[in-house]
């Protein structure tokens, strides 16, 4: 997750994130509402707005929050250095297209993506999650091993907080 400055949504604005995953082909799908037409009546409707992107990757579009998602498991991005680097990769892009400072790593799933829907904005979320989970307690340099990870799991919510360009 990570702030944005854009004031209204545009599919273009979509596409454009696509090609900094991927500029050779940068292909964006919505995952239509069931009882709406199109993104932007979703958007106005709802404060965010789903699209598939390139590379596994998935975006929600919020009012002032970008919810950047891939499709490899959240201990796969602990434990294998290339599947780290290349999310840190794209996420760096997306953010630095974004004009983020900073960027919030947590696994799928967590309460902190009804936030989009609430149109709070970054400095909120980092707030609701330090709150909810504590502070930021993993080290982004780090590669975690299996017995690390059980460790981990079932005791609380392990995230990463970084500023935009780090590990590229």
């Amino acid at each position: 997750m990570f702030s944005h400055g854009w004031r209204v949504f545009s599919k273009g604005l979509i596409e454009e994130i696509g090609h900094t995953i991927s500029p050779e082909g940068a292909v964006t799908k919505w995952l239509p509402h069931p009882q709406l037409k199109s993104p932007e009546e979703e958007f106005a409707k709802e404060g965010t707005v789903y699209f598939f992107l390139p590379l596994n990757f998935s975006i929600r579009f919020g009012r002032r929050v970008l919810d950047l998602n891939h499709s490899e498991r959240w201990s796969s991005l602990l434990m294998n250095r290339e599947v780290r680097q290349h999310f840190l990769s794209v996420s760096n892009n997306v953010a630095q297209f974004a004009d983020a400072r900073e960027i919030l790593l947590l696994p799928e799933g967590t309460i902190l993506q009804d936030s989009l829907c609430e149109d709070v904005d970054f400095d909120e979320i980092k707030r609701r999650a330090h709150h909810e989970f504590g502070p930021p307690d993993l080290d982004i340099s780090k590669i975690y091993a299996e017995d690390d990870i059980r460790r981990m799991v079932g005791k609380r919510v392990h995230y990463f907080l970084i500023p935009a360009g780090v590990g590229r």
